[in-house]
C-alpha cells in the first residue's frame, strides 16, 4: 500500500537528447510519391521498460525556476558534437552517424537519427520526476475553442484540470480520463472514475458512487499493476 502525495509544478529541467531507430521500407504510400515504413525496434530496453523500442541517449543541461519558457535552452545546432551523447542510455549501442529521414534515399533497411533539446517539467520531488504514488494537477488536456472558452478532449462540463496518479509501477493514470473499455462512449458528462475528497486534505478515494457508465469497479487496470486509490491510498 502506498499513500497518495501530492506533488507541485516548480520549474523545468533540460537535457541533450538523441533518439534513433532502423526501420525498413516495405514499400510505397497509396500515391506513391514516398516511402512507407516499418520500426525495427532493435533497443532491447526501451527507455530502460525492458521491451524493445528505439535508442535513447541524454546528457543533462540544468534546471530553471522559470515555468513558462520552454526555450531558453537554445536549439540542438546551438551545440557542438562533442557536448552529445555517444551511446544508448540503456544499451551497448553506439549512436550512428545519419540524421532525419526525408525519403531521399532508397536502400531498403536505413537509420532515422534526431537531436533535440529535451525540456520537461520539473515537480517537488527528489528526482524531479513525478514517482510512484505521486498526484498532481495538469492542464495539458485542454485547449481553447473558437469561443476562448476551455475545451475537454473527452468531457462538456471539465472545469479545466485532470488529477494525474503515478501507479506503483510507475504508469501514469488520467483519473479524469475516458476509460478504454467505457460503456457509454458518445457521452460527454458522466466519469467512468468518481473522485472523492481531495489530493490537498489527503483522503483522495476514487470508485463508482455518482454519475458513471458500466465500465469496472472504480479500480485501474494496467500492464503490471491492478488496484484501486481508496482512503487516501493505492492498494
Amino acid at each position: 500500500m502506498i499513500k497518495a502525495r501530492l506533488i507541485h509544478e516548480n520549474g523545468r529541467m533540460a537535457w541533450l537528447r538523441v533518439y534513433w531507430n532502423s526501420v525498413k521500407i516495405i514499400g510505397k504510400c497509396e500515391k506513391g510519391c514516398c516511402d512507407r515504413t516499418e520500426s525495427l525496434n532493435d533497443c532491447p530496453n526501451c527507455y530502460g521498460s525492458g521491451k524493445p523500442g528505439c535508442h535513447n541517449a541524454q546528457i543533462k543541461l540544468g534546471e530553471s525556476d522559470d515555468l513558462e519558457k520552454h526555450d531558453q535552452w537554445g536549439k540542438p545546432e546551438d551545440y557542438p558534437d562533442d557536448r552529445w551523447p555517444t551511446k544508448c542510455d540503456h544499451c551497448p549501442a553506439i549512436i550512428p552517424a545519419g540524421g532525419p529521414y526525408k525519403g531521399e534515399t532508397r536502400k531498403p533497411e536505413l537509420v532515422q537519427v534526431h537531436r533535440q533539446v529535451f525540456t520537461q517539467r520539473r515537480y517537488s520531488t527528489p528526482s524531479g520526476s513525478p514517482e510512484p504514488g505521486d498526484v498532481f494537477w495538469a492542464k495539458w488536456h485542454h485547449w481553447k475553442g473558437d469561443d476562448g472558452k476551455e475545451q475537454c478532449i473527452w468531457w462538456d462540463n471539465c472545469d479545466g484540470k485532470h488529477l494525474i496518479a503515478i501507479l506503483p509501477n510507475g504508469t501514469q493514470w488520467d483519473i479524469m480520463s475516458r476509460a478504454s473499455n467505457c460503456a457509454l462512449k458518445d457521452d460527454k458528462v458522466h466519469r467512468c472514475w468518481i473522485l472523492h475528497g481531495s489530493p490537498e486534505a489527503g483522503n483522495l478515494h476514487v470508485d463508482k458512487n455518482g454519475l458513471t457508465c458500466a465500465a469496472g469497479a472504480g479500480s485501474i487496470a494496467v500492464e503490471g499493476y491492478h488496484g484501486f486509490l481508496q482512503n487516501g491510498h493505492f492498494t
